[in-house]
């Protein structure tokens, strides 16, 4: 399908795979969607930089070399770059854009109620709701369309529940008088929508087009925001005591409009921020009317919260009455009922393939356009199972003397460690497909890497015979049944940490393993770093126990966080700690006797969650060991530091960079980089895939290591 994107070549259309629906999202053809100038598309004429400003941009950049430099290296400093200012057609950002659009469902999730097949929806949602073919939307950002509404129409859902929100945020009733200022798309939709609640309506702009169009959409009064008289005659229309409100559409870096709305307004009068403006305000006006000042953020309550806009979760009406979702309806309503003009709004409409002409069309400072529609054929794809695949057209044909590896889920690890390394690794490894949820990301990245094909359908991963090799990268809820799945389908696997969250999804798994000839490895990177090697090699033949501490200054998550979520995340002890205990049980290479810990409770202050623990580990010859992970460290200190002691010998591991050997020779390592062991855990699993060595990271090690952790996140809960 055609998707429109801002790239560092200006806006494309680019083909992409059709995104696949969850279970609590619909699947839309997109008929129309809305383009518009304040939000989307920026204007050419760029305000004045100061000198200061220009200063200050200089300093931020600066410290940005500096620090890629230190964490990257010179070499590779400069080639990142020269891509970034030249980037090449495999690494050109694409960024979707679009919010605002209109269409026909075409696949309801298996969760989804209150929508079905052949609906006529209005969406919302930056990311979601772009500018492209097909749609995946989550349930709370779509709506269903009143008959007599048209697509054009609905369009402009989410931009007039923008325009409605900030009026609901001004707190105003029937036959209050506010001002409306700032008569760009969200401005105009915001006039009329208060001449609809009963308002009296006094639009202020600086442009003279602008102004008269507003009186004709129904504002009583509309004047140029620089007429000097312009205090004295809203004085006048107000009796002599200010208006109600005054709504901030505008959007400018000037101070001018909030400062001028502190005049206008009465007595304990409300100032509503919709629009970016600049925010240095004069504090006397201010003060002396007791004025709220307050922010309206985008659509309504829900918005930024992952619970509501993306699982579905809505608040009880009772106690939250205007929902992102409801504002939607209200503005809906309103165009029902023919209270809101936005045909006078539409200055062009334009055919996707012609989307880069319509955000030059809105950028032209001559022409002064408010809004532009994107249209998009009524061709719905029957195939939307085939359609979720997308073939790379500049795939280079590579030798199946490799091992074929496709990637389930591209988040930012994948994308920072083993996409990165596997490229590195092309004498070993060929990246054949990539399958990502967002569609986006799974085709830019399979343009990126050279992959055959992109999709955003797994089972079309485990289906393709060219496939050797699975790496599984999604959040931890999918770890077990991703590679339950794939082992069944005939695949090798690596699944990242944690590769289980219950004992049930890990008993699941264990049965699978052991029926198999198929192996499966954890990302228990670690252990294969240079600093275990050597390590390893100091203690081999060891005649005492040995003694190790390890410590990781994990630094803190925000509750709100998805490793933190039961179901989703499953807290770090289970998420994060299981390789650092696999780091442990590596080096002292015994079995485990057993294990205690404790751990700092939540207070709901400072400690918010499970992720301060101290463990006590004791294995078969008397080696011990304590484990301690927290978040509440200083985040000066480095992560990680290692201490083990034996034989009269001491090895101490800071960061993975700097190994230091006491009482043995020529051990110690120094290295500029951090070298945690990624690449080589590759390296290492395609050479037992090869037959070429034995598995150094068997699974009954990496059961008994998530076991231990997801026992002692089941015991702290309890």
């Amino acid at each position: 399908m055609k998707q429109v994107f801002r790239t560092q070549q200006g806006i494309q259309v680019i083909d992409v795979s059709i995104p696949q629906n969850g279970e609590t999202e619909i699947l839309v053809k997109v008929i129309r969607s809305m383009i518009s100038t304040g939000t989307e598309a920026k204007t050419s004429k760029s305000e004045k930089t100061t000198l200061s400003s220009k200063v200050q941009m200089h300093k931020t950049n600066l410290l940005k070399l500096k620090k890629l430099v230190l964490s990257e290296g010179v070499s590779k400093s400069y080639k990142l770059l020269k891509l970034k200012v030249n980037p090449s057609s495999n690494d050109v950002t694409m960024a979707p854009i679009g919010y605002s659009v209109s269409g026909i469902v075409v696949s309801v999730g298996k969760k989804i109620q209150n929508f079905k097949v052949g609906d006529r929806v209005a969406c919302a949602g930056s990311g979601l709701a772009s500018h492209a073919e097909y749609v995946s939307i989550p349930k709370n950002l779509a709506i269903i369309l009143h008959d007599n509404v048209s697509f054009d129409q609905a369009a402009f859902t989410t931009i007039g529940s923008i325009a409605l929100q900030g009026l609901r945020r001004a707190n105003v009733t029937f036959g209050d008088t506010i001002v409306v200022t700032g008569l760009g798309l969200i401005g105009l939709l915001a006039v009329q929508i208060a001449k609809a609640w009963g308002l009296n309506v006094i639009a202020i702009d600086i442009d003279g087009e602008r102004i008269s169009l507003a009186e004709k959409l129904g504002a009583d009064y509309a004047f140029n925001a620089n007429l000097t008289e312009l205090d004295s005659i809203v004085n006048n229309i107000t009796g002599g005591f200010g208006v109600d409100a005054v709504v901030i559409c505008a959007a400018t870096k000037s101070d001018a409009p909030v400062n001028q709305a502190m005049r206008l307004c009465r007595r304990k009068g409300t100032v509503t921020i919709v629009g970016a403006v600049g925010m240095n305000v004069e504090r006397d006006q201010m003060y002396l009317k007791e004025i709220d000042l307050v922010m309206s953020t985008s659509y309504g309550p829900g918005r930024y919260d992952e619970q509501y806009e993306l699982r579905g979760v809505d608040y009880p009406i009772g106690y939250v009455k205007w929902t992102e979702n409801r504002n939607m309806m209200e503005f809906e309503r309103l165009l029902s009922q023919d209270k809101i003009n936005t045909e006078t709004l539409i200055n062009k409409t334009f055919k996707i393939d012609d989307a880069s002409l319509a955000f030059k069309f809105l950028s032209d400072g001559n022409l002064k356009p408010i809004g532009a529609l994107l249209e998009y054929s009524d061709y719905v794809i029957k195939d939307l199972i085939a359609e979720r695949t997308l073939f790379n057209s500049n795939y280079t044909k590579v030798t199946h003397s490799k091992i074929n590896v496709g990637i389930i889920g591209t988040g930012g690890f994948m994308q920072g460690n083993h996409l990165p390394n596997l490229k590195d690794l092309e004498e070993l490894y060929t990246i054949h497909a990539i399958c990502d949820k967002n569609h986006v990301t799974a085709s830019n990245l399979a343009k990126k890497y050279n992959a055959v094909y992109s999709t955003t359908d797994y089972n079309i991963i485990l289906e393709d015979a060219n496939n050797d090799l699975i790496i599984i990268g999604t959040r931890h809820d999918l770890h077990a049944k991703l590679a339950i799945d794939c082992l069944a389908a005939g695949k090798h696997v690596l699944v990242e940490k944690p590769v289980a969250m219950t004992l049930t999804e890990l008993e699941a798994l264990d049965e699978i393993v052991k029926k198999t000839d198929k192996l499966l490895t954890a990302g228990f990177n670690r252990r294969y770093s240079p600093f275990a090697v050597i390590a390893n090699s100091v203690f081999k033949n060891r005649v005492s126990p040995l003694m190790v501490t390890y410590r990781i200054n994990a630094g803190a998550y925000p509750l709100s966080h998805w490793i933190h979520d039961p179901v989703e995340g499953g807290g770090r002890i289970i998420g994060e700690a299981c390789h650092f205990l696999d780091f442990i049980n590596f080096l002292i290479d015994k079995p485990l006797k057993d294990y205690s810990f404790s751990n700092i409770p939540l207070d709901g202050k400072i400690i918010q969650a499970n992720d301060n623990i101290s463990l006590n580990l004791s294995y078969s010859d008397g080696s011990v060991a304590n484990l301690v992970y927290t978040s509440v460290g200083n985040k000066l200190l480095d992560k990680e530091r290692i201490e083990i002691f034996g034989d009269y010998k001491t090895i101490v591991i800071d960061n993975f960079t700097d190994l230091t050997a006491y009482g043995v020779k020529g051990k110690d390592l120094h290295l500029k980089k951090m070298d945690k062991g990624f690449k080589q855990e590759l390296v290492d699993f395609a050479n037992v895939i090869k037959g070429k060595k034995p598995i150094s990271l068997n699974w009954d090690s990496i059961y008994m290591t998530t076991k231990t952790t997801i026992e002692i996140m089941n015991k702290i809960l309890d």
